[in-house]
């Protein structure tokens, strides 16, 4: 099978939590694909650099991010998705940045945007034609941890949320109740429920993410392009948080091209303040640069709150640093300190 069908595909956006992404063809135009890729990098004075490539916030770019916005922001398909995810229409662009891996950019280690879908979804797209495509694993929807919980309307019992309670905000309609039966916690409220062991935080994110620690060589083995193997300037996909991918290198057609340049980009739901209470956190719909789940954050969870869970799988932290080392990534260059409050992850 050539690589060119050998690729994740879907362009329905009513699916996009069954595949974890959808394809948004053509979502740049050919004007501002030209207007990116011509933007200097190098000289610009807010460009920094991040993992394997140069970064640069397209907020300082006022006209380039006034278009961007317009394009992101009037996508019919990223609206679907937004209705199929989070269950409003309503969305904004939270961030929009240009990303340039160079001709001898490594590909980037496997890695999840953040430890569930509750904040929205991020884009990645091309500005420049023939670029190797964004790779990601296959998609499994999981369990994924949330921190937070809301009392019941009714016993005031704090039931603590899932994904799709906390993506929807159920617990925060103003014309529905909030109650243990309609949470699915409970059959009903009643003072004298049985409490049940459940899993603990650190279990529930390092198994959601288990592939990263116990099978690395695996998971890249088994990556493929989210979308067209062969994107043309302006594609671009829209991927949740929790979809584990990489980036692919520099190098652009891989023939002496230039380097690779993408538009990444973040957008986040719109809640009506008709219909929802305030949100308390405040910036829970924002994008967090800082939440990126790879192995070496992996490793910090399980060992400060589930030790027992690498033991129980024969996993430790050589174990996991080797098996990466042998695939050209050294754990110890990634910061660890996504999430500390208080001495807890």
């Amino acid at each position: 099978m050539s690589l060119k069908d050998d690729a994740h595909r879907n362009s329905d956006p009513s699916l996009v939590m069954e595949h974890g992404f959808v394809e948004l063809p053509a979502l740049l135009d050919s004007e501002l694909c030209s207007e990116l890729s011509a933007v200097d990098m190098e000289g610009d004075k807010h460009t920094q650099q991040i993992s394997n490539a140069t970064e640069l916030d397209m907020k300082h770019l006022t006209t380039p991010f006034s278009k961007a916005k317009a394009a992101v922001e009037t996508s019919a398909t990223i609206g679907a998705a937004m209705r199929a995810s989070f269950g409003v229409s309503r969305f904004c662009l939270d961030e929009a940045k240009l990303l340039e891996a160079g001709p001898s950019a490594k590909p980037q280690i496997p890695h999840a945007d953040d430890t569930n879908n509750t904040g929205g979804f991020f884009g990645v797209a091309h500005v420049r034609p023939r670029q190797a495509p964004t790779l990601a694993h296959a998609y499994e929807p999981r369990t994924f941890w949330v921190d937070a919980t809301a009392a019941c309307d009714l016993c005031k019992t704090q039931i603590r949320l899932t994904d799709e309670h906390a993506r929807c905000r159920s617990s925060a309609r103003l014309d529905a109740s909030w109650t243990c039966e309609s949470s699915g916690r409970a059959p009903a409220c009643t003072n004298k429920r049985k409490s049940r062991s459940e899993p603990t935080k650190g279990e529930v994110i390092c198994a959601s993410f288990l592939p990263l620690l116990a099978d690395p060589a695996g998971v890249i083995a088994r990556m493929k392009p989210c979308g067209a193997a062969d994107p043309s300037a302006g594609d671009a996909l829209l991927a949740l948080p929790t979809l584990i991918h990489r980036g692919p290198g520099g190098g652009g057609d891989g023939e002496g091209g230039p380097a690779r340049r993408v538009l990444f980009f973040f957008v986040r739901p719109v809640f009506d303040p008709t219909r929802f209470e305030p949100d308390p956190a405040g910036g829970a719909f924002k994008y967090d640069p800082t939440s990126q789940v790879h192995a070496a954050f992996l490793l910090q969870v399980a060992e400060k709150l589930a030790p027992a869970f690498l033991r129980s799988r024969g996993l430790d932290r050589q174990t996991v640093a080797r098996a990466y080392k042998a695939l050209g990534h050294e754990l110890g260059w990634f910061a660890t300190s996504r999430g500390l409050r208080g001495g807890e992850i």
